[in-house]
């Protein structure tokens, strides 16, 4: 099971890492802010949804931050789950399955955090070079729509 102190330890992970890039999206009523943590290169993330950047917002619904290993060098915490856990599509058991949803998709090498009650979420990838095209077509779409 992903515990809380899994969260902690990958909240404090990326708060190490230098952020290079941040981006600000309107999608419909959700303002969302993204911090690209040691990627310069974005465009496998915001090409997508380059049409709902904007320059400012009032207030944040949703944070996420973005760092792959091969890149930025962050590696994500020892697993506290036993992978015979994972459910189908990869999601994985947590403390708080009301507020907190994880998700490791082996084809793409791609894991999600979302922690509802902070209004945050963390996007970690292999190598964000080696992002499967539809990965790169809809964007933090697992992330979203469990926020939603």
């Amino acid at each position: 099971m992903l515990t809380q102190r899994f969260t902690e330890e990958i909240l404090e992970k990326y708060q190490k890492q230098s952020v290079k890039q941040k981006k600000l999206y309107q999608i419909g009523p959700l303002n969302i802010e993204v911090f690209f943590c040691g990627l310069d290169h974005t465009d496998h993330f915001t090409k997508a949804i380059a049409h709902l950047e904007v320059r400012e917002l009032a207030h944040m619904n949703l944070t996420i931050y973005v760092a792959d290993q091969a890149h930025a060098g962050l590696r994500l915490p020892q697993p506290t789950w036993d992978w015979s856990e994972t459910k189908d599509n990869g999601y994985i058991p947590t403390f708080d399955d009301t507020n907190t949803v994880a998700n490791f998709t082996q084809l793409s090498n791609t894991f999600y955090l979302l922690d509802r009650t902070n209004r945050r979420a963390f996007y970690w990838t292999r190598d964000v070079k080696e992002l499967p095209e539809w990965e790169r077509s809809f964007p933090f779409r697992y992330i979203l729509s469990h926020f939603c």
